[in-house]
């Protein structure tokens, strides 16, 4: 197993209260240039939202328990709007945490809130996944995903929100306004 003293000791320390302190791109070149082409693979393959099985173990145990947050609040979602939620399947949960987040996540009143919420959830448990790993691609993988969390949530700010949320209004009058784009838009 291959050892990243200088890669990981490079890395500026990443906080959910902070932007990102590099992007994407900038952490996937530093880490082209000092990981074995195996571990760069795998590297290049991690992603928030995946696969359930995969090379790595510890990505494999993220994936599952991203999964089965997201097969339980689509389930607590089904069951609030009334839709039978044994359709949807479900995926055993890795911990008990995945259906208190989810039901948390559910009972927000506003979106962003919720989101915010989500993203302290997903970050707590790479933290636990971090757990023993120091120098090793491990270690890089869950930097990763927190990398892209503080990504995610860059994305979403005030001014965003209101701009799709005009957008959104200005459509829903423009419907209401014109009986005919109604007619079509409901086709």
């Amino acid at each position: 197993m291959a050892q990243y003293y200088y890669t990981i000791a490079a890395l500026p320390y990443l906080s959910l209260e902070s932007p990102p302190p590099l992007s994407l791109e900038e952490f996937r070149s530093l880490c082209r240039d000092t990981l074995t082409e195996t571990d760069w693979e795998i590297l290049q393959q991690s992603s928030l939202f995946g696969e359930e099985q995969c090379e790595n173990e510890l990505l494999s145990q993220w994936h599952r328990w991203e999964q089965s947050f997201r097969s339980e609040l689509a389930r607590l979602r089904a069951a609030k709007l009334g839709i039978d939620s044994d359709s949807i399947p479900r995926i055993v949960p890795e911990s008990g945490r995945v259906l208190e987040l989810a039901r948390a996540a559910l009972m927000e009143s506003s979106p962003a809130e919720a989101e915010l919420l989500i993203l302290k959830g997903f970050w707590e448990v790479l933290e636990e996944l971090e757990v023993n790993h120091f120098f090793d691609l491990e270690k890089l993988l869950v930097y990763y995903l927190k990398l892209q969390i503080l990504h995610l949530r860059a994305q979403r700010n005030r001014e965003e929100g209101a701009k799709n949320f005009t957008s959104m209004y200005h459509r829903i009058r423009e419907q209401r306004e014109n009986p005919i784009l109604e007619r079509w838009s409901t086709q």
